[in-house]
């Protein structure tokens, strides 16, 4: 049977750059052809879980070529070179969870008589924000009763730490803790036959967590919110927002939490994104460690079998091992448990600070 692979793609693509690269196809020998179909495209994927069940995907064609037509293959192996451009206002690759998405797939199809076609996809991670148009102020200070936060600025760039800091005020009986969290909000527009409805979500990011009795009244405290491979940055089109902000939280027992937020403006710049050419093998490896960074920020207790059912079975168990012990190399996560099948992982503890 004809394999499909790709040769030459990066690991990640700006906006107004071009996917450059070139199919290889192989078993092909003596194998007919109707037509070699290149396509690019993204797809908006809403699944609404609320009262109001539904599922939404809106797919929107960037490229399509028809780049060989009524072939009979005569050597094993072909080749074909491509270029295709990305739209300077391209929206960025978002996957918070599996409900709330946009994907870029780059997709080659062959048109085989009397057989079912014969497809190929790839996920593209495409990056794109807003064009910073102000200048960057020295510092953003939200306040109010019980406590000030300061952001240093309110532009980063994309791999920036933010830092600030914030002076308690008044702290509540029953505070457990106050944690300082960079947030996303994700608005995606979803048109159906009968209704247009902007359906909001909120993501935690990152966050420093503090003890609510090792912190003293009217004493200033600093904080960093170092850079993590999910952010998303501050982007924003008729279809998809993503707004980035900074909140203080006080984490009150038994009583609603009091939340000071700060909106700030996370921005790619292009020349810091990595122009490294990777292979399929190397996308499928950088994609599947960030799908578990993103189901083991509860801070639950899973082994690799409970990996393995939270991501659908897309992955190989040996793969899933592979890339558990790379984040617990990196730091990202922890063994609790020894074991193959059935060792344990939990993300690292985020540490309190005195």
């Amino acid at each position: 049977m004809a394999k499909i692979s790709f040769e030459g793609l990066k690991d990640v693509y700006y906006a107004g750059e071009d996917v450059e690269g070139a199919i290889i196809l192989t078993e092909v020998k003596g194998l007919e052809a109707r037509s070699i179909v290149i396509e690019l495209y993204y797809q908006i994927i809403v699944i609404s879980s609320g009262q109001r069940r539904y599922g939404y995907t809106k797919r929107v064609d960037i490229y399509k070529e028809e780049i060989d037509r009524d072939v009979k293959f005569t050597t094993d192996s072909t080749r074909y070179e491509f270029k295709i451009h990305i739209p300077e206002d391209a929206p960025p690759s978002i996957a918070y969870e599996i409900s709330r998405r946009v994907d870029w797939v780059l997709r080659v199809k062959l048109d085989i008589p009397f057989h079912r076609d014969i497809v190929k996809d790839i996920i593209l991670k495409v990056y794109n924000s807003v064009k910073p148009t102000q200048s960057i102020i020295e510092n953003i200070t939200v306040e109010n009763q019980y406590a000030r936060l300061v952001i240093d600025k309110n532009i980063f760039e994309h791999n920036e730490t933010v830092t600030g800091k914030f002076i308690i005020f008044n702290m509540p009986s029953r505070t457990k803790k106050i944690r300082i969290c960079l947030y996303t909000r994700l608005e995606i527009k979803v048109e159906e036959a009968i209704l247009t409805d902007i359906l909001a979500s909120e993501y935690e990011i990152t966050c420093v967590e503090y003890d609510s009795h090792k912190l003293s009244i009217n004493r200033e405290y600093t904080f960093k919110l170092d850079r993590n491979a999910i952010w998303s940055a501050t982007y924003i089109n008729p279809d998809i927002r993503t707004i980035v902000y900074v909140i203080l939280k006080f984490d009150i027992k038994y009583a609603p939490d009091i939340i000071l937020k700060a909106p700030i403006t996370i921005y790619h710049e292009k020349r810091r994104i990595s122009i490294k050419k990777v292979s399929v093998e190397e996308t499928i490896a950088e994609t599947l460690t960030e799908e578990i960074m993103k189901i083991m920020r509860d801070g639950r207790i899973r082994d690799v079998v409970d990996i393995r059912l939270e991501l659908g079975f897309k992955y190989d168990v040996d793969e899933i091992i592979k890339a558990c012990n790379k984040l617990v190399e990196e730091g990202k996560l922890e063994i609790i448990e020894a074991g193959e099948l059935l060792r344990k992982y939990r993300i690292k503890d985020i540490k309190m600070v005195n």
